[in-house]
């Protein structure tokens, strides 16, 4: 998620740079006999103006070179929906575990009850306890 703001706040500086020189390389030309106090001429602006244009496209490209090795937000947001799909899965099979040993604690206690009122001795139904665990293990 980090990343992927970081990623957004950088293409809105691309694209505000992007519209700077767009604005620049839009901007009225001025008669160089109407300009001469600043001493600019035609081919200078021209010079200006095809430096501005490989500065963007040198700046367009390497921007197009840095996103090609990002992963798209699609892939991203799949990748969260199955991170929640599994937390929810994880979610409800530790209840299912919870209520699985909550009845087996039962099932343990009324198992003891029956035994001792079957009338077996501690030391019978400890055997019966041990075979039981071996057997399940």
């Amino acid at each position: 998620m980090e990343q992927n703001k970081r990623l957004c706040e950088e293409i809105s500086r691309e694209k505000s740079t992007h519209q700077l020189v767009m604005n620049q390389l839009n901007a009225p030309v001025t008669d160089p006999e109407e300009d001469s106090s600043e001493g600019c001429d035609y081919k200078s602006r021209v010079e200006e103006i095809q430096l501005k244009i490989v500065e963007e496209h040198e700046a367009i490209a390497n921007a197009l070179e840095r996103r090609n090795g990002r992963v798209p937000i699609s892939v991203c947001n799949h990748l969260e929906q199955c991170l929640r799909e599994v937390e929810l899965d994880t979610q409800k099979l530790q209840k299912r575990s919870e209520s699985m040993q909550q009845e087996i604690m039962e099932l343990q206690e009324h198992l003891l009850k029956v035994l001792q009122d079957s009338g077996m001795g501690n030391e019978a139904i400890g055997k019966f306890w041990k075979e039981l665990h071996k057997q399940l293990a």
